[in-house]
């Protein structure tokens, strides 16, 4: 995708790894063998390797990959990292535990690829292995029509977020701006409600689906919480 490839060298100025994200993760899977899909520069497959997880993060811009590789070079951690798109993975009964985070889902070209791309996340896990999946709230957004998310500034660099819909796609006008430059891209996302993730969820065969007002043990509200998180059991 061409904002991520334009984007990973300031990833982590954007987005650093926030430590009660990764208490949540560990907090919710077992010990054992772990795929990070949309893994970006490998955050967070890094800091459950640290946790003694063996982790494979998989992404499908290559300087993202590069950049999560060259971390891993310094480091003795149980980690790898591949480039690959999230909807052609398909590990058989191999992973205790799957996540997908950082809004990535909705990056998927339509509802039914969605659902595929859930059922090959299905088949990747062993029995009783565990799913999460974190993503904006978009419920709140399209009924609310938020036309746009909080800037993020950090270490110089300043990152625009806006909305902008058509249909059932929204168009994500993104700037990023350093005191060298300002970039602006446009990506096309896929908003899924709720009710609609929790029926492919269930479809494809999850068991025990919780759904959380973010990183934490709070219900998750559909008016009111800023992201959506679900973890579901095989």
């Amino acid at each position: 995708m061409v904002l991520y490839e334009k984007f990973a060298s300031y990833y982590d100025d954007i987005f650093p790894l926030k430590k009660e994200t990764l208490s949540f993760l560990a907090d919710h899977f077992e010990k054992g063998k772990t795929l990070d899909l949309g893994c970006a520069t490998g955050e967070y497959s890094l800091g459950l390797s640290r946790m003694g997880y063996e982790t494979l993060g998989i992404d499908i811009d290559p300087n993202m990959i590069s950049i999560a590789l060259e971390k891993v070079k310094r480091l003795s951690l149980l980690s790898r990292f591949l480039k690959g798109n999230f909807k052609d993975v398909v590990y058989k009964n191999q992973f205790e535990n799957v996540f997908c985070i950082g809004n990535t889902l909705v990056h998927l070209d339509s509802i039914e690829e969605m659902k595929n791309s859930l059922k090959h996340v299905y088949e990747s896990l062993k029995a009783n292995g565990t799913l999460i999946i974190g993503i904006v709230n978009y419920d709140r957004i399209l009924d609310q029509e938020i036309k746009s998310l909080p800037t993020i500034t950090n270490n110089g660099v300043t990152f625009e977020r806006k909305y902008e819909f058509e249909g059932d796609k929204i168009n994500f006008v993104t700037v990023l701006k350093t005191k060298d430059f300002a970039e602006d891209e446009r990506t096309i996302l896929t908003p899924i409600r709720y009710e609609e993730l929790l029926n492919l969820l269930k479809q494809v065969g999850f068991k025990k689906i919780q759904a959380k007002d973010g990183y934490s043990d709070k219900p998750f509200s559909v008016k009111k919480s800023f992201h959506l998180v679900i973890v579901a059991n095989k």
